[in-house]
């Protein structure tokens, strides 16, 4: 018997609501938000979808952050629902109620309780919402990164992509450990929801939207191989598609994907669905068992599963396959399970499989076998079909990570590619106000596969541009016009947040930022800002402060970037690095006097420089030729 959610009173107090929402140790700004777009529905109610409908995110969107309040405002007050309540437990300490039916179907339609909308009013009235979208460092769609070489453009990028996927802030991503972050990205990456490319001049179309491709087929007749022409969906197509099917709540699945049936130990299921694993226990038979084994190992990453109940074809779960071969686990008894981790829904009714299977049999001895002779198109239409509004279990009584359905694609050197010719019309649908669901949204026709083609709105593009590159003038007007641009300059101050902004190396204090900021200052002053160097080269330090590691820099990245800049002229080299203050043992680069009359016969009146200059790869390994470059260092 459920628990009208009308008549459970939580007796939380509207000071109580006010106080842990506006807490930003447990509850983040986003959720908050989702719940001021339900305030702002008339009489401060709506379903998920007509929220989705009206604000454009994805119906889930809401149901995610409304659990994810829920189970935070459980833990921080100690209140909850009813035993007897079979839906979350954490939802009626939010909304009341009701069922509406549209379209003959039922839906559930929630109103925040009467506290929560006093609470909100009073958030709204000091400032909460607005004060924190103003200070929220939030990535716009299209964003561009750019500035000097060695400002750390490709390393913010990876901060910037996990942010987005996980959205959360910026800043707040990027005081965590790196390590942690590249990890993380690198998992997003598996999973097809950061995807990396390298624009360059031979890039185009093809590789980027669609094209056709050549293929070498063998023959089953004969041992010859045809070549045979296919149609090939370019990385930022495949990621479009990917991300729209997670915004509309399906799968993410391409070709290779295979669906599997699990007939699951009724002793073990709910622990399975809840530790979000397949589990089969070695039972000892060994038959039973190798077979079991071999098809686990057959499981991809990225492959579906659906809970098989073994009572008239019905199953009532699916999930996706997160690792990639099974694991053993040590049980209490001498036996143990073998395991494969994977992400269940546990958000739908029961589905018929071998209704539509037909004669397909399922071998319960091994408990798993592999569906074939049905689409996987098909299989998402079946489970579409049967998924609920309202999740069947409880989310986990701590405060899970708050996931979203944002998808990142990251163009290291965008401005180095000729953008008409690689983007063509997506030039205009990549504009925030042309995507999908916005109010202008507009569709092209892909002229390959004669495919309706609109960007999602939930396709992030981060793009990388190197100011000091010589192409960037050339940089498609269009391109300028569709991106916002986040400048990236040399900061001294992450070299003093990581502990080398002054360092000792053989005994002599040398102060790496300073010697970087002046260095920089007369960059500046001889040619420009745009030609700076930048603070990364130096982190390389943090691991070996030696001169060793200091001399490895200057000779590999300083001197050729400087001899790039001023073209090798090499007395304004000597005056950005000091040398034509110092004694010639500390100078890097060496000035020799020379006279013509020693190199030619004679006069030549060619107005020849009475110098030649030279590496002077021995100065390096000096820490004083460092300590000389200026005053302070």
């Amino acid at each position: 018997q459920q628990i009208d959610p009308s008549k459970y009173d939580p007796e939380l107090s509207a000071e109580t609501y006010y106080d842990v929402l506006s807490d930003k140790d447990i509850i983040r700004h986003n959720w908050v938000e989702s719940l001021y777009d339900l305030y702002q529905m008339p009489d401060h109610e709506g379903t998920c979808k007509k929220l989705e409908i009206r604000y454009g995110n994805a119906a889930w969107h809401y149901l995610k952050n409304y659990s994810n309040l829920g189970t935070c405002l459980v833990k921080a007050t100690g209140r909850k629902a009813p035993e007897e309540y079979c839906i979350p437990k954490y939802w009626p300490i939010l909304f009341t109620r009701k069922t509406i039916t549209e379209n003959g179907q039922e839906h559930f339609c929630y109103k925040l309780r009467e506290p929560v909308q006093t609470a909100i009013r009073l958030l709204e009235k000091n400032g909460f919402f607005t004060k924190e979208k103003a200070s929220m460092n939030q990535v716009k769609l299209n964003t561009i990164l750019y500035g000097p070489p060695g400002t750390g453009k490709t390393y913010y990028s990876v901060i910037y992509a996990v942010a987005i996927c996980e959205g959360k802030l910026v800043e707040e991503v990027e005081n965590e450990n790196y390590k942690d972050i590249l990890a993380r990205y690198r998992e997003y990456m598996s999973e097809g929801r950061i995807a990396f490319t390298t624009f360059h001049q031979s890039y185009g179309y093809e590789e980027f939207i669609e094209g056709i491709r050549p293929v070498l087929s063998e023959k089953a007749q004969s041992n010859k191989n045809e070549l045979k022409y296919i149609l090939h969906d370019g990385i930022f197509k495949k990621l479009c598609k990917s991300a729209q099917k997670a915004k509309e709540g399906i799968i993410p699945y391409d070709e290779n994907t295979k669906v599997w049936l699990v007939w699951l130990d009724e002793s073990t299921k709910e622990q399975c669905f809840q530790d979000n694993v397949i589990k089969f226990k070695d039972s000892g038979d060994e038959f039973g068992d190798e077979a079991r084994l071999n098809l686990l190992k057959q499981i991809k990453k990225g492959d579906l599963v659906l809970s098989y109940i073994g009572i008239d074809g019905k199953c009532d779960n699916f999930g996706i396959v997160q690792d990639s071969s099974p694991s053993f686990e040590y049980s209490e008894d001498e036996n143990g399970y073998w395991v494969r981790k994977t992400e269940w829904n546990n958000n739908v009714d029961f589905f018929i499989v071998e209704s539509i299977l037909g004669t397909k049999a399922f071998a319960r001895r091994k408990g798993i076998d592999k569906i074939v002779g049905l689409s996987i198109e098909d299989i998402i239409d079946l489970i579409e079909s049967s998924l609920k509004e309202t999740p069947l279990r409880p989310a986990k009584e701590e405060c899970p990570d708050d996931q979203n359905n944002s998808y990142v694609l990251i163009i290291d050197e965008i401005n180095r590619g000729n953008i008409s010719k690689i983007l063509g019309e997506l030039i205009t649908l990549i504009e925030e106000t042309k995507r999908e669901g916005a109010e202008e949204a507009i569709e092209a026709v892909l002229p390959y596969s004669g495919q309706t083609f609109s960007v999602p709105n939930n396709v992030y593009i981060i793009g990388t541009m190197n100011t000091a590159d010589r192409s960037i003038a050339l940089m498609d007007t269009a391109l300028r016009r569709r991106f916002s641009f986040v400048e990236m300059m040399p900061n001294t101050k992450v070299l003093e947040d990581i502990g080398i902004g002054n360092v000792v190396i053989n005994g002599v204090s040398l102060n790496i930022a300073r010697m970087l900021n002046v260095i920089n200052e007369r960059i500046e002053y001889l040619y420009d800002r745009e030609h700076t160097i930048g603070h990364a080269f130096f982190r390389k330090l943090a691991d070996a402060p030696s001169i060793e590691t200091l001399s490895m820099v200057f000779e590999e990245n300083i001197i050729p970037l400087l001899q790039e800049y001023f073209y090798e002229d090499y007395e304004k080299i000597q005056l950005v690095l000091g040398d034509n203050g110092k004694e010639d043992e500390y100078k890097f680069i060496l000035d020799k006097a020379v006279n013509e009359r020693d190199v030619f016969n004679g006069d030549t009146d060619l107005g020849l420089s009475e110098k030649k200059f030279e590496v002077q790869h021995e100065a390096f390994k000096k820490v004083y030729s460092y300590k000389l470059i200026g005053k302070g260092i």
